[in-house]
């Protein structure tokens, strides 16, 4: 979604979100290209200037990351003083921020509080769907979207999964070949070039943008 905003021509940001996530860069193949990453703002303190955060950022076809990094990042990396300037820098340099979250919340800090909507992966499983029946209450009152991923299971669709856990369904996503096999060599956002991803991304982009009144692809 955010490759697809930024070929588009708007000026996105993904941000990795999950300390123990192993580092979204490696996922983007930009692990061995120079920039800064969360480690290195956490020393950032007061007013960090918008353009320069989006200068020293890594990029890949206009699309910047700031990502954990590929060794793992000190305990707390999102709770230090840095984030709230990091962030604000952030909103103020990319007219979108995509946030790649943990699941849960992370004893090393979460950038839940600097979110401004919520877009929540649900499997088509009965246990994810209890688990996103129970998470979205707690999301509230930031607008929570649905976005169902894979095959669903018997007796299922993706409006009945999104309106059970409780929110608007944004799209459904199926099962994609060659995901996993584009992840692990570094190519994963290539898969936007997709036709099928790129109707996707647009729907939710737009459910997004008004969130009371999502559009289905």
């Amino acid at each position: 979604m955010a490759a697809h905003s930024a070929a588009s021509g708007t000026p996105t940001l993904l941000v990795d979100g999950d300390p123990l996530g192993g580092g979204l860069e490696l996922a983007a193949g930009l692990e061995s290209q120079p920039g800064v990453r969360w480690p290195d703002v956490g020393e950032v303190r007061g007013t960090l200037n918008p353009a320069q955060l989006a200068e020293a950022l890594p990029s890949v076809d206009g699309l910047s990351i700031l990502s954990m990094g590929v060794d793992p990042p000190e305990p707390g990396v999102l709770a230090t003083p840095a984030v709230p300037s990091v962030m604000q820098a952030a909103s103020n340099a990319f007219e979108l921020t995509v946030v790649d979250l943990a699941r849960g919340w992370s004893v090393d800090g979460s950038l839940l509080p600097y979110c401004d909507s919520f877009l929540l992966v649900i499997p088509g499983r009965l246990r994810a769907i209890s688990a996103a029946r129970a998470l979205v209450p707690q999301l509230r009152p930031v607008p929570v979207l649905a976005l169902v991923r894979g095959p669903v299971g018997p007796d299922l669709d993706p409006l009945r999964i999104a309106e059970t856990a409780g929110c608007p369904l944004a799209g459904h996503l199926p099962h994609l070949r060659g995901t996993s096999s584009a992840e692990n060599q570094g190519r994963l956002l290539e898969m936007r070039t997709q036709r099928s991803v790129r109707r996707l991304a647009d729907a939710v982009l737009r459910a997004l943008s008004s969130p009371g009144t999502p559009v289905m692809p």
